[in-house]
């Protein structure tokens, strides 16, 4: 079991969380905190746990424009802030690189990019 301290400027705990294992990103935004282990992105906004999502070990978290995107080898999954799926993007050859670009979901491999939009809402 994993615990993660969370301390405010003064240095003086003001949560603790419990995860499976340990974590290997942790991001926050202004209304989440983004925990990410081995297994699973855990996404609270203030003490609660708002959404929990499966990963891989090589599952590339990216909170960007609103939206949070989990990069795996040859796919990209598109969730809103609050860890609620949106959609997949996938791709035949390996994702070199991914991310938010005026609203549009930006997939690169080595030979080629795509631009991925939707009328969808984030909220």
């Amino acid at each position: 079991m994993a615990r993660i301290l969370r301390i405010d400027g003064s240095g003086k705990p003001i949560a603790l969380y419990d995860v499976g294992t340990a974590p290997i990103r942790i991001m926050e935004t202004d209304r989440h905190l983004y925990i990410q282990t081995f297994t699973r992105l855990y996404v609270l906004e203030g003490d609660r746990l708002v959404g929990l999502q499966d990963c891989t070990t090589k599952c590339d978290l990216l909170v960007d424009e609103g939206l949070v995107l989990l990069v795996e080898d040859k796919g990209v999954r598109v969730l809103t802030e609050a860890g609620r799926p949106l959609g997949v993007a996938l791709t035949k050859a390996p994702i070199r690189r991914a991310g938010i670009e005026d609203g549009v979901l930006v997939v690169e491999t080595r030979t080629h990019r795509g631009r991925f939009s939707s009328p969808i809402r984030r909220s």
